[in-house]
């Protein structure tokens, strides 16, 4: 089993509940992601991510240089905790539908960023390396043990 903390190799990308979709999004453009958390006074408030601008934004007709992040932003988000698995938190991100989770410590502050792809790269390479052991264990007793 591995550290969760291996995984998490998003840098945190962080922004103020009242800097404008405008900003985030050069933000987002800027630093190459898809979600930004929004952070006030240390305290994770919610995620602002590209369908969150295009759907409820753009596809809203709503200016992005007048909207704040707190209006749009996806509020009760999930975290986990380093004391998770990565089959879990693949498990977790496919039940919530989402793409990335901010990991966070037990006081609750974020530590990174845990990307679904990543996740299910590291579980691949597992599975292709229990397959490969198995495989070895059955060729070297042979047929019948």
């Amino acid at each position: 089993m591995t550290e969760i903390n291996a995984l998490a190799k998003r840098t945190v990308v962080a922004i103020h509940p009242q800097a404008t979709v405008q900003e985030v999004s050069n933000l987002m453009a800027l630093r190459k992601v898809g979600v930004v958390v929004v952070m006030e006074d240390g305290r994770l408030l919610g995620v602002i991510s590209e369908r969150d601008v295009v759907t409820r934004v753009l596809a809203e007709g709503r200016d992005p240089s007048k909207t704040p992040v707190a209006d749009v932003m996806t509020l009760g988000v999930e975290t986990v905790g380093q004391w998770i698995t990565p089959e879990e938190t693949v498990q977790l991100a496919h039940e919530g539908r989402f793409k990335q989770i901010p990991m966070v410590d037990s006081t609750g502050q974020v530590l990174g960023m845990l990307a679904i792809r990543d996740l299910l790269a590291y579980c691949a390479d597992d599975l292709d390396a229990k397959n490969a052991e198995l495989t070895a264990c059955i060729s070297a007793d042979g047929l019948g043990g």
